[in-house]
């Protein structure tokens, strides 16, 4: 029994498709993961260089605020340190680039402008190594030390350093202005990081730490090992749907084709293998093709046997005629008239019995080769016609058909060739009268009144060629015209003989 996998070639297709549209969708969600936790590398990184540049300013302010600084916030509202890496790609709203700072309304804190005076040269320094741009912010907002330009500038109107001089850490994502090309693949990041750490010195805002720089890069990073590794795993996952797609698909096919050209070639029928884990169609396929063949090599035998009978009953007519037409050259004119008229006569019985033979084939050939037949006709009325035509011949036929449905599945001439048939061999085998009943079913009914048919003879009825009456013309071909009708239309047929004669029964489909 061929085992049967719960899985189509359709499910498959679908399957590695939606693999197919996932990994791309996939690879999006990852790299929106690692975007998103090199920000907040790269946050980490500046509130740590914050953290030391918040100590420094502290100390160079000798840990007193300067005059009128604004008192912070209580505790516990972000306010105080550590403060924690917050940037998040997919909830935070990415700010236009940085513009100017304004020009003061004031002065800056004297006590913060000569803290930043002895902070600024460690902050240039620094720079190269960190590529961090450093600013520090009086309360007022105002640059009192910077790593990289704006010294003296208003910085109080940029959000993040609002909040920061509010005492609250903030950091933000802003676009880069421009993009640096060439230089070192760090910088290829489109957005820069901005935090501002509020300076708080005795619960009093005493300024800010404002830091920037260009986020760590995916340009970058992807030459790390772990990136790489993400890589060549969604390569080898790729490569595994296309080797499983051809191995589930492609084999099955090919082990399909080439046992298709071994037959094709010559070689024997014999079963198309599938492996075990093809999908149901290449079970299908091949349980349709490996029918096919044996079909093909059923009819081969059929045509074979049949052309082998066909040889063999036409051979015993043209043997006579032959003999009969060399005796009548030899010895035509020795001859009687009683002897020249018998020759004949054998020559006329024998073309007779090849007419009668070839017609049969011929009939036989074009129901067997038309397949199933579909059509509607009335057993009644076809049966009346030929009972007309029978007794115009002199031959007594009975008919017997009451009030039961009487159209059937079968096209009008070969229910005629079907009665016609049945009624011939009755004739040829009986004595009249032959009785024919339409009965319901719908059912057809030949009785005839000759002797009883051997039991081991009654198997081979429907044969071709069988038949136990050549002396009175028979070709063996009628009953198995009867017999191709009745497949080719769906009816069945049986046969049934005792000693008050022989009856046959075709049943038939509803019409």
């Amino acid at each position: 029994m061929t085992l049967r996998r719960p899985f189509s070639l359709r499910v498959l297709i679908v399957t590695a498709a939606l693999l197919m549209l996932v990994m791309p969708i996939a690879g999006v969600a990852m790299l929106r993961v690692v975007e998103n936790v090199m920000h907040r590398q790269t946050e980490s990184k500046l509130i740590a260089e914050g953290a030391f540049v918040h100590a420094l300013f502290v100390e160079a302010l000798g840990n007193v605020p300067p005059d009128g600084a604004p008192a912070a916030p209580p505790p516990g509202n972000g306010t105080r340190p550590p403060f924690f890496p917050s940037i998040d790609v997919g909830r935070d709203r990415v700010l236009p680039p940085t513009t100017p700072g304004q020009v003061p309304a004031g002065p800056a804190a004297p006590e913060a402008v000569l803290a930043g005076a002895k902070i600024e040269p460690i902050l240039i320094q620094a720079l190269p190594l960190s590529l961090s741009g450093v600013r520090v912010v009086d309360h007022h907002g105002i640059v009192v030390a910077s790593s990289a330009g704006l010294k003296g500038d208003d910085l109080s109107e940029r959000d993040e350093v609002a909040r920061a001089l509010a005492g609250r850490y903030t950091s933000v994502l802003r676009e880069r202005a421009e993009i640096a090309r060439p230089g070192p693949l760090s910088r290829y990041s489109r957005y820069r990081i901005y935090v501002a750490l509020p300076i708080i010195v005795h619960d009093r805002v005493a300024g800010a730490i404002y830091i920037g720089r260009t986020s760590l890069t995916l340009f970058r990073d992807l030459w790390e090992d772990r990136f790489t590794v993400a890589l060549a795993v969604m390569l080898v996952v790729t490569l595994t749907i296309g080797i499983v797609i051809a191995a589930f698909v492609a084999s099955p096919l090919k082990k399909t084709v080439r046992r298709a050209q071994e037959i094709a070639a010559g070689g024997s029928g014999g079963g198309f293998r599938t492996p075990g884990w093809a999908p149901r169609e290449a079970f299908e396929l091949n349980d349709a093709l490996g029918a096919m063949v044996e079909r093909l090599e059923g009819r081969a035998r059929y045509v074979e046997e049949f052309t082998r009978r066909v040889s063999h009953e036409l051979k015993t007519p043209l043997t006579g005629i032959r003999g009969s037409v060399e005796l009548l050259r030899d010895g035509w004119r020795e001859m009687s008239d009683e002897e020249r008229e018998r020759f004949l006569g054998i020559i006329e019985a024998d073309t007779a019995r090849m007419e009668r033979l070839v017609r049969r084939l011929l009939e036989l050939a074009r129901i067997e080769a038309a397949g199933p037949a579909t059509g509607s006709a009335d057993l009644r009325a076809v049966a009346q016609g030929l009972v007309e035509e029978c007794r115009a011949a002199g031959r007594e036929v009975k008919i017997e058909a009451g009030d039961a449905p009487s159209f059937v599945s079968i096209q009008p001439h070969l229910a005629e060739a079907l009665m016609a048939n049945l009624l011939d061999n009755a004739f040829v085998h009986g004595r009249p009268p032959v009785a024919l009943t339409i009965e319901a079913g719908p059912k057809l009914v030949v009785r005839d009144r000759g002797p009883r048919i051997p039991p081991e003879h009654l198997p081979h009825v429907f044969e071709h060629f069988f038949t136990t009456a050549k002396d009175k013309g028979g070709t063996g071909l009628g009953l198995a015209v009867v017999k191709a009708i009745c497949d080719a239309c769906g009816a069945e047929v049986s046969v049934d003989s005792d000693s008050a004669g022989t009856t046959f029964t075709i049943v038939f489909r509803p019409g």
